[in-house]
């Protein structure tokens, strides 16, 4: 997942990574693209260019075939094959002196068959479902296994997939915990602005993520509804930031529940705006049945918003204050509502979220990837 000039925010976050990194490291990408084994697709695959931030990284767009549903076993070949000539052509260009991998499967299943042959040290990182759900499925479970025990450390992005993966039978001397980072010039409170302003006025609940089952943004519907219900006096909306293909059920459900207009799904929108509505809501729902740590929570609490979560994955091992929001049980409509009720009528502490957020900054998640990347080199050295 890195972006392109088709989808500028598909993989910001390593893309962002990447950024700060680079105050530290010479860095090149190789972002794949991985599409059915058709060979039109694969000639239609070769149009992706990078955005102008990305163009630094001299970005290589590699076609890569899959075979869907029954390709568990042979996806990881089928994408080491592919990548094989192009970093041999890249390595002819630049010396380099370790391979960073964004997903454990198939990306890192696939390059952990090539970096030992080409004597560079591997770091793979582990970003959530291909922990979450792939582990749970036997043969991608033995794929994972087997590729990754040549891998030189795992980066998971929160203590709960690194459980799994010991759990998994790797050894923990393999795994680092490194939580992504926030952008905090980007996602901050609005200027000046005190809590009893920002409290005024309709109360939005907002969620920002994918209309995706592993999301469950059907339980910030119904709890939205039934917070409607139990908070009458309120003046109240829901704004879902983002796309998928659970929309048009969602679209339904809010019909069904009689919303109206207080249910508005304004699209997929770029960070600067998801911040802005940030700055402008009451509380930020994260309905998800599992999750490592996602972005989306960091990016609240820069802007000072507080945050009603599940609690599920790796959530909370943020959400560890009061004053940062609440956690509920998965599937609880009733405990949402009453949760989100609860935010929304008590003010935020902007000071001490801003106090909490400062270390999930950017620049600090960099300087521990580094970290990492020099312990490897200096290990196969």
């Amino acid at each position: 997942m890195f972006p392109d000039t088709q989808r500028p925010q598909w993989g910001r976050v390593n893309a962002t990574l990447l950024h700060y990194l680079a105050a530290h490291c010479a860095l090149r990408v190789l972002a794949l693209r991985p599409v059915p084994i058709l060979v039109g697709q694969l000639l239609r695959s070769r149009d992706y260019q990078p955005c102008a931030e990305e163009a630094p990284f001299k970005p290589v767009y590699l076609p890569v075939a899959y075979i869907p549903k029954i390709g568990s076993r042979v996806n990881p070949r089928l994408m080491a094959n592919a990548i094989r000539p192009v970093l041999a052509r890249l390595q002819s260009e630049v010396r380099f002196d370790a391979v960073l991998t964004a997903w454990a499967y198939p990306d890192g299943c696939a390059m952990a068959t090539l970096t030992p042959d080409l004597s560079l040290p591997l770091a793979v990182i582990a970003q959530g479902t291909d922990i979450h759900e792939y582990l749970q499925m036997p043969t991608r479970r033995s794929v994972i296994r087997e590729n990754l025990k040549n891998a030189d450390m795992i980066i998971t992005r929160s203590k709960d997939l690194g459980n799994r993966l010991r759990q998994a039978d790797f050894p923990a001397e393999k795994l680092r915990v490194i939580y992504n980072g926030v952008d905090t010039t980007l996602f901050q409170p609005r200027a000046n602005q005190p809590a009893d302003q920002q409290r005024s006025g309709r109360r939005s609940v907002l969620y920002v993520g994918n209309f995706e089952s592993i999301k469950n943004p059907h339980l910030a519907v119904r709890a939205f509804a039934k917070l409607r219900e139990q908070a009458s006096d309120l003046d109240l909306e829901l704004i879902m930031l983002g796309d998928g293909p659970l929309k048009a059920e969602l679209q339904k459900l809010g019909t069904d529940l009689g919303l109206g207009d207080r249910l508005r799904m304004p699209g997929v929108c770029p960070p600067a705006e998801v911040a802005e509505y940030m700055r402008r809501a009451s509380v930020l729902c994260v309905p998800s049945v599992n999750e490592g740590v996602p972005n989306v929570i960091y990016e609240a609490l820069a802007c000072g918003l507080p945050v009603v979560a599940t609690r599920v994955g790796g959530i909370p091992e943020v959400m560890v204050y009061e004053h940062l929001g609440m956690l509920v049980e998965s599937q609880d409509v009733s405990g949402m509502a009453q949760a989100l009720q609860t935010i929304i009528e008590r003010p935020p502490d902007f000071a001490a979220i801003q106090t909490f957020i400062q270390n999930y900054s950017w620049p600090k998640t960099a300087e521990r990837y580094y970290e990492v990347l020099q312990q490897i080199v200096r290990r196969g050295a």
